[in-house]
């Protein structure tokens, strides 16, 4: 401790001289990338102590398979609860989030609502509903890996329900509760001028248009993505129909269907972790950033009550054979009285009192097309075909830049470092990465390298190593990671370069903001900070936007899987 507080004595000297010399005179938007980099040096090596700490020692530990799915008792639970009356069927449905519970997107809970005030009985017991809404991709994983076993999953496509059928969880269809078509949207003024020039536009030309890289599309992740799982069938479908075959799960293995995912994904302008985070992208930079990405048809109506877009402005491309139809299902597990009450439901959503309230909020009227899907193996090897390939050859470098101020300590920080644990088995292993840590001084854990088991080792004794305490130099921290992944990029110019910051709170001081800003967006590095408990999001929000970033907000008890989201779609 005299050691470095001797440090900090020796540079107060030069500490109000940095701050004239580097933040003050600004004018940085005109300095190279060269002479920011020197710039950044110099404001390290005055303003704060930065020292390395990387394990000399590793402690074994086993993260395969380890499951970071969300306990259930974090998931709301609406309608009615559990309760051990003889004199009721109680059934619990998981929804999908676009016809759960949110504004505009109310269905499932305005259906429940309605069904309960009814005390329908079957066989002289009242039947009570209860209603969880989860992501479909996330309710699959659940259901399949044994946690959660509601009586009823209505998942936006069946897709989710073949996969669900190859992971041995058996189904039965009652039907669909709404039709809910995807496509794609892109701005009107983009899309006449391609009416102009080709006439037609359909996903085939956008398709083909990506693929010669004259349009640059984003999606999100078909792990948890309805539209975004449709999306990659659809692509990967088109590409062996090119060939006159029919796709298959061998044929995805095929070096054919494999080169020309990867010629698409060249174009593929970012890769989000959740629909949201492309809209926020699309709102904020327009067209110029991602010139479409995939929805599906209710997001327009909801988008036009929020006031984000204006609706006029947008084009909805459908795209795609499978339906968004809104399946309801059964599982194997619920008894015949619990089946009976799921179908007394399931006709009452049918109804046209819910029918009606589906189509006031943008919903279609049910279609039952549940033939000629894909089955569960070929959609797993195409996540792995999109898992594997994503990045199009370019190789990915991250620095994780970790919060350990003091308002970080107790629960904060353990839930970080839980997710950072429970997530480390998302991060591709091909990838490189580094690990730093910050408060009023900065701790480089990991330099960067190969993501092999050693590295992965010294990730995770080195998350155990994090306590909290001090000041947030935040932005100085920021810094630190931009000079390192700058060494990677004069080895890799064309390599993929993010900063994940995981962050609480405001910087003590913004005196940095302005240089650190200029240094990622010319040297092309992507900050996305991870923020929870943070209303002030000014500061974070300029360095996302440096390079058409966007803040991911969540909570402690959520950053698990916030994190798994963001390393599988950008790691």
């Amino acid at each position: 401790m005299k050691k470095k507080l001797s440090f900090y004595l020796k540079r107060g000297a030069f500490f109000f001289l940095s701050l004239a010399v580097i933040s003050g005179c600004g004018g940085y938007e005109n300095k190279t990338e060269q002479e920011l980099i020197e710039l950044s040096r110099e404001a390290l090596k005055n303003d704060i102590f930065i020292q390395e700490n990387i394990p000399s020692q590793i402690v074994p530990k086993n993260i395969e398979n380890i499951s970071n799915l969300p306990k259930l008792d974090t998931i709301t639970l609406y309608g009615e609860t559990p309760d051990n009356d003889p004199n009721s069927i109680y059934i619990e449905v998981a929804t999908s989030t676009e016809k759960g519970v949110n504004e505009y997107q109310d269905l499932m809970l305005y259906a429940v609502k309605k069904f309960n005030d009814k005390r329908e009985t079957i066989n002289g017991k009242t039947v009570k509903i209860g209603l969880r809404s989860i992501a479909s991709g996330t309710a699959y994983e659940m259901i399949s890996a044994g946690v959660y076993k509601p009586n009823g999953y209505t998942p936006a496509n069946p897709l989710w329900i073949e996969l669900l059928r190859y992971k041995g969880v058996d189904t039965a269809y009652l039907g669909s509760v709404v039709n809910n078509p995807p496509g794609l949207v892109m701005k009107r003024e983009r899309y006449e001028k391609l009416e102009e020039e080709y006439k037609k536009v359909d996903f085939n030309l956008i398709m083909e248009l990506t693929m010669q890289g004259k349009i640059f599309p984003g999606y999100p992740s078909p792990y948890s993505s309805s539209t975004a799982l449709n999306f990659l069938y659809s692509i990967l479908y088109e590409a062996a129909k090119k060939q006159n075959q029919i796709l298959s799960a061998e044929l995805i293995t095929n070096e054919i269907i494999a080169s020309a995912f990867t010629e698409f994904q060249k174009s593929v302008k970012v890769i989000g972790p959740t629909t949201t985070y492309l809209r926020e992208i699309f709102e904020k930079y327009g067209d110029n950033s991602i010139n479409c990405f995939p929805v599906e048809k209710q997001d327009l109506y909801v988008l036009k009550k929020n006031g984000k877009l204006d609706e006029n402005a947008l084009v909805f491309i459908p795209f795609g054979k499978i339906e968004h139809n809104n399946p309801l299902v059964s599982l194997p597990w619920n008894t015949k009285e619990e089946n009976e009450a799921l179908a007394s439901f399931y006709q009452y959503l049918r109804s046209a009192e819910i029918q009606r309230h589906a189509q006031n909020i943008g919903f279609e009227a049910p279609n039952n097309q549940f033939s000629g899907l894909p089955d569960g193996k070929l959609l797993m090897t195409a996540q792995s075909l999109w898992k594997n390939y994503k990045d199009a050859g370019r190789k990915v470098y991250s620095v994780f830049v970790v919060d350990r101020s003091g308002s970080m300590n107790g629960e904060p920080l353990l839930e970080v470092k839980k997710a950072m644990f429970f997530s480390a088995q998302y991060i591709k292993r091909s990838s490189e990465i580094g690990l730093i840590s910050f408060s009023d001084d900065i701790t480089i854990h990991l330099p960067i390298n190969e993501y092999n088991n050693l590295q992965q080792g010294k990730y995770l004794t080195a998350i155990d190593d994090i306590t909290a305490g001090g000041q947030t130099f935040l932005f100085e921290s920021v810094l630190q990671a931009s000079l390192m992944l700058e060494e990677k990029k004069k080895q890799d110019p064309k390599g993929k370069f993010y900063i994940f910051l995981l962050t609480d709170g405001l910087a003590s001081n913004n005196n940095r903001l302005s240089l650190v800003v200029q240094m990622v967006k010319k040297s092309g590095i992507t900050v996305i900070p991870v923020a929870y408990n943070l209303s002030d999001v000014n500061e974070l929000n300029a360095l996302a936007e440096a390079n058409e970033s966007s803040i991911i907000s969540g909570k402690p008890e959520d950053i698990i899987s916030k994190l798994q989201m963001l390393f599988e779609t950008m790691q």
